[in-house]
Formats: C-alpha cells, structure tokens, sequence
C-alpha cells in the first residue's frame, strides 16, 4: 500500500471464447432474464432490509422535469434544474409532510456560478442523464462544444476527451472531489466508467485544464410509501437495459435504502459487452459501487468502494485485462449555513494485464481537505491534497474566489501550488464577467504558470509544463434566442501525449515519457439556438476553428475545424406531463488533426470526418425508452487514430425505469 510500485510480465491470458454467429437473440434473451432477475431481487431487497414500507399509497402525478428552457444547449442543461417533486396522497386522516432522508452534506465546489457558455461550464443534472442516450461517459461529453472525442474503437475499447490547451496531464477526473489519478497513463480512460450510479456530471474547462466532475448518485426524495412523520421515505430501485448492432449489451441496476444500520446505503452494478469493429473485437467492461453512510443535519461521514474493470480479447486495440479499485471515506460538517469543510482519505489500485506488454501493478494513498466559504456576493473554496509518491509525500493545493458585488459585474481569481516528486509549479488564473445588458454579457479570462503531471515524469526529471492561455468573448440570451462567441489564444512549452493504453505510446509500464514539442494556436469557438418558429422545435449547434502558430503546426487531437448542428424537439405534450419527448436530428463534422504516430515522438495525420446521427427519448411516466441511430448515411473510413476505423452505422436501443418499493 505504499508507495507507486511496478510488477514484472505476466503470462496471463484470456481465455472467454468468441460468441457463435447468430447468437444475438440468444444474449438478448439471456440479457433480459438477468435484467428481470435483477429487477426483482431489487425489489424484494427492501423487505430484506427492512425499509420496505407496508401501507398503501395512492401516487399522484410522477417526477416530471420541465423541458429545457430556451436556453439550454446541446442537452446540456446550461441552468441546474430543481429537484423532482411528487405529490402524495395517504389513506390516513390529518396527511403530513414527511421529512426527507438525511443526505451527505452538500459542498459547493468550486463557488457556485451559473453553468454557461461564458463561465465555460456545462452540467447535466438526474433527470437529463435519464433522459440521454448515452452508454458510456465519452457519448456524454462529446456533445460539449469544442471538446474532441477520441476513440481506439467502438464501445469497451480506450477513448478519451480532449479539450482546446487541455491535453494528457490537463484533464483532471474528480469523484465527489475525489481525484481519480490515472496512475498508468497520462489520462483516465473513459471507457471505464459508467454512468447509473451518477447524479450529475459537471464539465469545467478553465485555466486550459479540462476539469470533469462526477457526483455519486443520491436518493431521490420524495417519492412512494412514506411512513409516520420522521420516516425517511422508501427504497429506490433503478434499473437499465440495452442492445444493438455488432452485439452491443448494456445491463445496469441501482438500489437505495435511505435508511440501514443507522444511515442511508446504496449499492450499484453495471455492464456493457460488444463485439466491436466488423465483430472482430469484443470486449467487456464492468463496475460496482457501494457506499453507506452515517448522517445528521449538519455533519457526515461515510465511505465507498467502486470496482471498475475490462477486458478484450485479442484482435482490439489494446488486448488484456485492466482493473481499477477505489476505497474513499470522508466527514463533511457544516457548522454554519454559509461555511462547509470535508475531511477525506482514499486508496486506488490499478491492475493491468495486457497481452505481450509488461502487466502493471500501481497503488496510491492520499487524503486532503476542502472548504467552501459562500455568503452574499463573495464565494470561496481552498482545497489541500497530499499523495504517496516514489520517494516522498506529495503536495497540490488551490484556493478561488468568486465576488459578485453588483448584479451586473463579477471577478474570480485561482490560485494553485503543486509540489511533485520535488519539483514546484505554480499558476493563477483570472476572469470577469459584466452584464447582462439586453441580453448580452461580456466575458474575459487571463491564465499563465506551470502545472505538474503527478504521474508522469519527463526525461530530464521535471514532471510539469508551462501554460499561458487568453479567452474573452460575449454569450447573448433573448427569449429563445441565443448566442456565444469567443476568441481564444493558447501557448505551451510541451505536450504530453496521450499514453492511453490503444491511444498513445503506452504499455512498457514507464512513466519516464518523451514530450511533444511546444505549442502556439488561436482560434474562435461559438454556440448557438435558434427557434424555427413553432415552439418547442429549435436549431441547435456549435462550431470551433483553430489557426496554428508560427510553426504551422497544431498541437496532438486538436481538429483544425469541428462543427455540429441539430433540429430539436423537446416537450411534454400532455397536461399530466406523464409523457416526455425529445427527438435530435444532428450532423457532425470534425476536420484534419493530428494524432501520435506508431513510433515514439512520430504524428500522423487524421483526415476530416462526417456523421449524422438520430437520437429519439420517450418518458411514459417513470419509464424512459430510448433510440439513438448512429452515423444514418453509412459513411466509411471514419477513424480518430491511424489505423483503427470505426464502424459504419450502427444502431441501439434501451429501457431506463425507476421504481420505489
């Protein structure tokens, strides 16, 4: 449990035989028998524990969720939408409120500002990730302007995200504030994590780092069988079920008890199996999660462990097994209303075993300390991280203030020291906002310094790179109507690479790596929406262009041109809102960038894409069906790195439902 340490090669190898042609009705059979029998262990659950309530209710209408308003952009709702509420009605006289379960002490991390165009921030709350079509996180975040997806292959296979200036060490994976390292590469790979044990998902790109924020799924009070006043309300139970082409399944489940040996418990499975390009690269990807915790109205403790693994069998692009464990236990208080502080420690392993590379065993320890000062027009947070490194105790900490003191004008500032490995890195970053004036709000941010890379170490011993970034642009709102723009210039003195396993020079289970060359780029990003004239029908759509340097040369998964343009349609037709749709017809275009070559330091180039896509969500009450129809026109030679072309198209369908027992 020490300090990062490395193991020798390994000999082991898959052994799970390929699936018979012809065998798709047969796992979709077996897929749904193991969704039912999972749905109603989960239901029979609660009596087991006991939080299964024996009155009879009377439901009135379901958790429903407004459309997203005018504003909203690329079904990312660009405002935090407010909790789902249901009304109850009991067979008992004088009905009284009952009182929600006890939750984890919320922490606003960082001060609260209003995801938007302007402040660079993008969130989906519960009810829109139920609403998606995504299967795995990487469907999720490519819809974020500007962000480029990259993929070794279809679904199971490495992928990442990669933002303009935000590359390799630049993007930061944050569990409840919990740092997910890598440990193994420079990035996390996405394919690795799920989405139904999420409540929401926060994107944050500031100070040319990508920052992706993921928060633990939480009871959804109020909803079902309440007992007497006090009680903290029944059990929750959602589960998910999915298939498709080249023999895509999903099956997925969650389980809540606000209340179980003294505090809430939740426990959650998920997993998704396909067989990938031309079915010649199948592949698994798994995880589980449980958590409990002990709670009262102004403090909280509790703990979680979460298991993510994968495998794939020879024939993909990186064949082998990986394996990743996460044990995290905090205390949060909040002494006053204004003032929140969280004390936590975790431990991650990471086991990976691929075939013909050295197999790889890493272990990491740390713990560290958050606080969020937030009252009237000033916000703050300060956060303090310490890890186990090679041959000593590392360092990061950071501090930011958001001061709002008229409602028109507004300036944040952020601070951040690291120390790694010996070596200290310092950077700031500055914003300010005016408005809105008709609509309008200017916006402008300034961002210079050094940052670490914790797990990676450069030739010359200094595991860090210099960054300097300017941003400012305008974000108009009006009615329907609205409107982004920014110009944006970004230098750096190096490049980490990717070092994915199947999307860089990874696998010798070195962390000693040799940098890409410095960087100059400029470019322009915007948004857009559009109403088309009959409500609730609109244009959606964001376009982003980049100019290199004096060089001439674009840094690694920087697309000279991406564009992405959709017709809409959201909307609760029926005056019970028991009925939701939303229908996306989008076409995509992304343009020539450059991607790391076969040989170490070596770039190739990716030729420009084009994609349209079909993405179809009914809500029937607690249900949600969806359809999404990927890449309609079959068009071929797609790829994100040499070599690894991506399927033509391809379809797939599921079923969400929620249940509270």
């Amino acid at each position: 449990m020490g300090a990062l340490q490395g193991r020798g090669v390994s000999d082991r190898r898959l052994k799970r035989p390929r699936p018979e042609p012809g065998a798709f009705f047969f796992r979709w059979m077996r897929g749904a028998g193991l969704g039912l029998a999972l749905a109603l262990g989960l239901v029979l659950a609660p009596a087991t524990l006991g939080a299964q309530e024996t009155d009879t209710v009377r439901l009135g209408a379901p958790d429903t969720v407004a459309p997203a308003p005018a504003d909203s952009f690329m079904l990312v709702d660009s405002i935090i939408e407010p909790d789902d509420t249901v009304t109850v009605e009991r067979d008992v006289e004088d009905s009284l409120a009952a009182e929600p379960p006890p939750r984890l002490v919320p922490l606003p991390l960082p001060p609260p500002v209003e995801p938007g165009f302007a402040e660079g921030v993008w969130v989906w709350q519960r009810a829109a990730l139920l609403r998606s079509t995504a299967l795995s996180l990487g469907d999720l975040l490519e819809r974020v302007p500007s962000l480029t997806r990259v993929r070794a292959g279809y679904y199971t296979q490495p992928e990442l995200v990669v933002s303009p200036v935000a590359l390799s060490g630049d993007i930061e994976v944050l569990l409840d504030g919990f740092p997910l390292d890598p440990l193994t590469s420079t990035t996390i790979d996405l394919s690795r994590i799920g989405l139904t044990d999420l409540e929401r998902v926060r994107v944050e790109r500031r100070g040319g780092r990508l920052r992706i924020e993921l928060f633990s799924l939480e009871h959804p009070f109020p909803r079902g069988g309440f007992g007497t006043p006090g009680d903290s309300g029944s059990a929750y139970t959602r589960v998910e079920i999915a298939t498709g082409d080249l023999d895509t399944d999903g099956l997925a489940g969650a389980f809540m008890a606000p209340r179980f040996l003294f505090g809430p418990f939740a426990v959650a499975i998920s997993r998704l199996d396909s067989d990938g390009v031309l079915r010649r690269e199948p592949g698994r990807s798994s995880s589980a999660w449980i958590r409990w915790g002990l709670l009262r109205p102004s403090w909280g403790v509790h703990a979680e462990y979460r298991r993510a693994s994968v495998e794939r069998e020879e024939g993909s692009a990186f064949p082998g097994e990986a394996m990743r464990e996460d044990i995290v236990v905090r205390a949060r208080a909040r002494p006053f209303e204004f003032l929140t502080a969280e004390l936590y420690g975790g431990h991650s392993e990471v086991d990976d075993v691929f075939l013909d590379s050295p197999s790889t065993e890493l272990a990491i320890t740390h713990f560290g300390l958050r606080t969020a000062y937030d009252r009237g027009p000033i916000g703050t947070r300060a956060a303090l991280r310490f890890r186990n490194g090679d041959t000593r105790l590392d360092m990061a900490g950071e501090i930011a203030a958001d001061v709002r003191p008229v409602s028109w004008a507004g300036v944040a500032g952020e601070l951040r020291y690291e120390d790694w490995e010996g070596a200290s890195f310092s950077s700031w970053v500055a914003s300010g906002r005016l408005g809105p004036w008709l609509g309008a709000r200017l916006f402008a941010e300034v961002t210079d310094g050094a940052h670490g890379l914790a797990w990676l170490v450069r030739p010359e011993g200094t595991p860090g790179v210099e960054r300097a970034l300017q941003r400012a642009g305008v974000d108009w709102v009006l009615g329907g109507w609205r409107l982004g723009v920014a110009a944006f210039r970004a230098e750096g003195d190096s490049v980490a690479p990717a070092a994915l396993p199947g999307i860089g020079p990874s696998g010798s289970g070195s962390r000693v790596l040799s940098l890409y060359p410095g960087f100059e780029v400029g470019g322009v990003e915007a948004m857009f929406r559009v109403p088309l004239g009959f409500d609730p029908v609109g244009l959606e759509g964001s376009y982003t262009r980049l100019s290199a340097g004096d060089d001439g040369v674009h840094a690694l998964f920087q697309p000279v041109e991406q564009a992405r343009a959709a017709v809409v349609y959201h909307d609760l037709p029926l005056d019970s809102d028991q009925l939701e749709i939303e229908l996306r017809l989008e076409g995509e275009y992304r343009g020539e960038m450059r991607a790391p070559g076969a040989e170490p330091g070596s770039v190739q180039t990716i030729e420009p894409i084009n994609r349209l896509n079909f993405d179809l969500s009914i809500r029937v009450l607690d249900v949600h069906a969806y359809v999404s129809w990927q890449n309609i026109l079959n068009w071929q030679d797609l790829n994100d790195l040499p070599g690894r072309t991506m399927p033509g198209q391809t379809a797939y369908f599921g079923v969400k439902w929620e249940m509270w027992n």
